[in-house]
């Protein structure tokens, strides 16, 4: 099982603005086994404005990845430059993408998407978060690009990673924005510090993207804000930060060694084309 994990592709409305996008998604397509279980993950901000043209080449993008792909939300997915939320624009994510790719979820709920998948001995629990902010009425002009995962999804994120029947899963939480604190405000993800304590020791690897700058300094020493930063005895996951995926030609690669069991970790590659 191999789980691949880009993110921000901000498609444009038009083929020619999506070269660079479409260039990282050839190489991960290549690298993509014939056999065996593989998802790509792609954390957020599938467009660059949520509009419905964005949208229809985000899915020739993606349509390559049909029935391998979980896709969550980012703020560019909800608004115009990512500043400002409109419920049109979010309903728009689950109904002209994640439809049009055949993926039966709506993140406009705030319901986290649970996939499970087996290949041999591996088990594998993904779980989808929406970490957009969803209030018409926030100050600032920017408080719309920071994000809040909402004590709702927190309480079923830990519902779902202490179900039992996932007891013998590896496990896997996606999301749009980066679990830190400080730096840039408009980087915030506001219940940082709740999402973490749900996750750790409970979940092996942190995708997410949205921001390439500041600091990480929730696991010090972090010495700043790394694409990659490994799983710590504390019980801290690999976070893995795919920001610059399509800037640096580069995405995620993780496998999953044989059966889960306590205290061991997925193998991580940082892939650059």
């Amino acid at each position: 099982m191999r789980i691949y994990h880009v993110s921000d592709l901000h498609f444009g409305d038009s083929v020619n603005s999506n070269k660079d996008a479409n260039r990282l998604l050839d190489l991960v397509e290549k690298d993509f086994d014939a056999g065996g279980q593989k998802l790509l993950v792609v954390t957020g901000d599938v467009t660059a404005n949520g509009e419905e043209k964005e949208y229809h080449q985000a899915v020739l993008g993606l349509e390559r990845f049909r029935g391998h792909l979980l896709v969550v939300p980012g703020n560019h997915d909800y608004n115009w430059g990512g500043n400002k939320y409109e419920p049109e624009r979010a309903r728009r994510f689950d109904n002209s993408l994640l439809k049009e790719l055949g993926i039966a979820h709506a993140y406009f709920y705030r319901e986290p998407e649970v996939r499970t998948f087996e290949d041999g001995e591996e088990k594998v629990l993904v779980v989808g978060l929406n970490s957009n902010a969803m209030d018409t009425d926030l100050g600032g002009w920017d408080a719309a690009a920071t994000g809040w995962v909402t004590s709702g999804q927190r309480t079923k994120l830990s519902e779902i990673l202490n179900d039992g029947k996932y007891s013998d899963h590896w496990k896997v939480v996606c999301l749009h924005h980066q679990v830190k604190k400080g730096g840039d405000p408009i980087d915030l993800l506001h219940d940082a510090d709740k999402v973490l304590d749900v996750v750790r020791r409970r979940v092996q690897v942190l995708a997410f993207g949205h921001t390439c700058g500041g600091p990480i300094p929730n696991y010090p020493p972090d010495p700043g804000d790394l694409a990659y930063t490994p799983a710590s005895p504390d019980g801290r996951p690999h976070l893995l930060n795919a920001n610059l995926s399509v800037l640096w030609r580069q995405y995620f690669r993780v496998t999953f060694p044989g059966a889960y069991a306590e205290g061991k970790q997925p193998f991580v590659e940082l892939k650059r084309g």
